[in-house]
């Protein structure tokens, strides 16, 4: 829908390998300015492109792309996958959003939000936190922070600090 930030359809990238992976999905697309994207109860492809976006997946097994900008992503229920992409990226993780992971984490430049309800603070999330480096990857490291029911698995470059984290 032009003019309100919103975008639906296909035809964004190559086509072949993009298309075959986003049959099963609704794909919802933004454009270069700011958008706030809402997905659906279903599995999403949620894209930001350009410009500082808002973009949250609701429900269902989403794949959320932040793209250029100063973006806000929130998975939501299921098994999400969170990519910000250029710029200083925020990753809001609530209780009850089973398990999300953000695959681009830039410690320093983003920040990981954490519900209070997950009663954890900043350090604990970093104490809690399994992390193992990534071989053959310099500076690269995958950690994994589970409470309760709920998981956050970030691959991120640089080790986690208490300030990689805010309790909104």
């Amino acid at each position: 829908m032009a003019g309100n930030g919103f975008g639906f359809g296909r035809g964004r990238g190559d086509f072949s390998q993009r298309q075959q992976f986003f049959d099963n999905f609704n794909q919802i697309e933004g454009t270069e300015g700011e958008d706030n994207l809402i997905g659906t109860p279903e599995n999403d492809g949620i894209f930001g492109d350009a410009g500082n976006d808002i973009l949250t997946g609701e429900a269902g097994n989403d794949f959320i792309n932040g793209d250029d900008g100063n973006d806000i992503l929130t998975g939501g229920p299921g098994m999400d996958r969170l990519r910000g992409g250029e710029g200083l990226d925020t990753f809001v993780f609530n209780s009850g959003s089973d398990i999300d992971w953000i695959g681009n984490f830039i410690v320093g430049e983003d920040i990981i939000q954490l519900s209070p309800d997950l009663g954890l603070s900043a350090e604990q999330a970093v104490s809690q936190a399994t992390t193992i480096a990534l071989p053959f990857m310099d500076n690269r490291f995958l950690s994994i922070l589970s409470q309760g029911d709920d998981t956050l698995i970030i691959k991120h470059e640089g080790e986690l600090t208490s300030d990689s984290f805010q309790i909104l």
